[in-house]
């Protein structure tokens, strides 16, 4: 049996929450919005205010990459290696 069989990955995606939750999580964290934006994968800096504005809403796997690179996530944390 593989080290991943009975892993279930129902709680992994996570939903983005309202734009000033977002910025709140940012500035609890103590992170630019260019930071914030490099950690959840993204190429465009600018795209991290228009989420915290609300002109822009985050997928969820951007979301959920964010989460997880900032050990913000509720049901995985990253480990190295």
């Amino acid at each position: 049996m593989g080290k991943f069989d009975n892993m279930t990955f129902e709680n992994l995606i996570i939903e983005a929450p309202e734009p000033e939750h977002i910025k709140d999580l940012r500035l609890d964290l103590g992170l630019t919005a260019a930071q914030a934006a490099k950690l959840a994968g993204l190429t465009d800096g600018s795209l991290w205010t228009k989420y915290e504005n609300g002109n822009r809403q985050p997928n969820k796997q951007t979301w959920t990459v964010f989460l997880m690179a900032t050990g913000q996530h509720p049901n995985f944390k990253l480990e190295s290696k």
